[in-house]
């Protein structure tokens, strides 16, 4: 589990776009000509610390990354868009082992809607790559690669978020 409870969650996210959501509007394409489109821009970057568990060499990896938190939120007449991005990087240590380990962690989400009631669904990457041997052997697939899918409901303005499937492999 990723400390990051200093950033903007996932949900926070929701809860703004959900508030949005709340305007009457007629569904039509998106248009990103259209004159009256307001673009509003967020982005929070700091330095978090992490603490993943590689399930590839059982062991927990701490550490810092530096992440970069990404909120955009386009509305017209008639629409809204809302963009999130997330994208943290840094470098562990293993706690048994005291491998090196680069960390790296990438989410991207973009939506577009006049609905008060919707569900859609995130991908989120996560690498763990171990970059120096310390204590493990050196041909242990240890190179661990996680792609988590979550589905988000938003009923009558109010969001939920359920993690719907993790895959984790080791190379």
């Amino acid at each position: 589990m990723t400390d990051r409870s200093s950033l903007p969650s996932f949900m926070a996210a929701a809860a703004v776009f959900a508030a949005l959501m709340s305007m009457p509007t007629v569904a039509r394409a998106w248009d990103d000509r259209d004159p009256n489109n307001v673009t509003r821009t967020k982005q929070v970057q700091q330095d978090v610390f992490f603490d993943e568990f590689s399930s590839c060499t059982q062991e927990n990896v701490t550490g810092t990354a530096h992440a970069v938190f990404t909120e955009e939120t386009t509305t017209s007449t008639k629409m809204t868009k809302f963009k999130t991005s997330n994208n943290e990087n840094g470098k562990g240590q293993g706690s048994l082992s005291f491998a090196q380990y680069q960390f790296s962690e990438f989410s991207q989400h973009e939506q577009i809607t006049t609905a008060k009631n919707f569900t859609d669904t995130l991908e989120e990457r996560r690498h763990l790559i171990r970059t120096g041997r310390g204590q493990l052997p050196a041909n242990l697939k240890d190179d661990e690669f996680i792609r988590e899918f979550s589905k988000m409901t938003v009923t009558n303005g109010e969001p939920s978020v359920t993690v719907e499937k993790t895959r984790i492999e080791c190379k």
